[in-house]
């Protein structure tokens, strides 16, 4: 893997077979928007006659800009652009694959505190519908249901509290 230089003392990661087709233009650093405020590099380019904006992740994939299709960063990093790092997602697995909620109270994904039971309540979103996990009385009992859950759900690409 290279690296290609961007504004903001920012570099982008990507294959080697990549690096010389990419580096041939000039990149930017911007930030993300949304809660993930992650960095992604870009660049300036005229296209059928129009000022354009390309983004290196969907340019390595072969995807047109404002084209169909999400590019997810499967570490969480805008700038790894690797090919073993970005895959064409849904919103809702692009969504799935963000970091934790700066709110969450358990420290856990998909585990929360329910005060009408006092207990832990283990959930799972898929295809933008919460699914119930169940209800605990230990914190961990709950983290390991939402896992399993996890795993049912997402196989391969789950995101595990306990990996």
């Amino acid at each position: 893997m290279k690296e290609i230089p961007l504004t903001q003392g920012k570099a982008a990661i990507v294959d080697d077979e990549d690096f010389d087709r990419l580096s041939l233009h000039k990149w930017h650093a911007i930030k993300g928007r949304g809660r993930l405020y992650t960095y992604y590099a870009i660049r300036n380019a005229k296209v059928n006659g129009r000022d354009t904006i390309i983004q290196m992740h969907r340019e390595i994939l072969g995807l047109s800009t404002g084209g169909p299709g999400i590019v997810d960063h499967k570490d969480g990093n805008g700038l790894h652009n690797s090919k073993n790092n970005i895959r064409l997602a849904t919103y809702s697995t692009n969504n799935y694959n963000c970091k934790m909620k700066c709110s969450n109270t358990s420290g856990y994904r998909g585990v929360s505190w329910y005060e009408r039971y006092g207990k832990w309540w283990a959930y799972i979103n898929v295809n933008g519908k919460r699914i119930f996990c169940g209800y605990y009385s230990n914190k961990m009992d709950a983290v390991i249901a939402r896992d399993k859950a996890a795993v049912r759900f997402y196989g391969k690409d789950a995101i595990l509290n306990f990996p």
